[in-house]
């Protein structure tokens, strides 16, 4: 089992928001590569691509379409036990 960090799935939620791995990595001030690596052990830990890469950007697959509720729903909860 692989340990994710928030970090991680915060870049996740952050491609789903903005639809692009490299928007995403923009607004989280972080290396397009640093965030396609953290992208990478999400879907790993998960067992599949969360997203389909597109020419205009990404658009989440089944399997993404599941995990993001759950994951905004896990995000949400860890910055509340942060306030």
């Amino acid at each position: 089992m692989t340990d994710l960090n928030l970090r991680a799935l915060r870049t996740v939620a952050e491609v789903a928001r903005s639809g692009s791995l490299s928007r995403a990595a923009a607004t989280l001030g972080v290396a397009q590569s640093a965030a396609s690596r953290h992208l990478a052990e999400v879907e790993q830990a998960l067992g599949g691509p969360l997203f389909h890469r597109t020419g205009r950007g990404v658009a989440p697959t089944p399997l993404g379409q599941d995990a993001l509720p759950r994951l905004q729903a896990l995000l949400a909860e860890a910055d509340a036990l942060t306030l």
